[in-house]
């Protein structure tokens, strides 16, 4: 059985009319105060996390095929960057 899922506001669901409006770029950078620059490349984490669940025989995780983002779903990647966030979990 999955785990519960966490609640997220919002602002950071995509609903379909917002995916449509803006593509999403494949890469998102983002450079700390530090100055350390922060890459997010999301077709390489996609295959990342897909090898990864296949690997470990986790079965009832399903990715999409592509990620896609909405502009305020974009900004508020890059703001969890910019203050040093350098994993992401799919």
């Amino acid at each position: 059985m999955p785990p519960e899922q966490p609640q997220y506001p919002d602002s950071l669901i995509a609903r379909p009319e917002d995916l449509e409006e803006i593509p999403t770029p494949n890469i998102l950078f983002a450079t700390t105060k530090e100055g350390k620059e922060i890459t997010f490349n999301l077709k390489k984490q996609l295959k990342y996390w897909g090898d990864f669940y296949q690997a470990e025989n986790i079965d009832w995780v399903s990715l999409p095929d592509t990620i896609n983002l909405t502009q305020d779903q974009q900004e508020a990647m890059k703001k969890l960057m910019e203050q040093g966030f350098d994993k992401m979990i799919i």
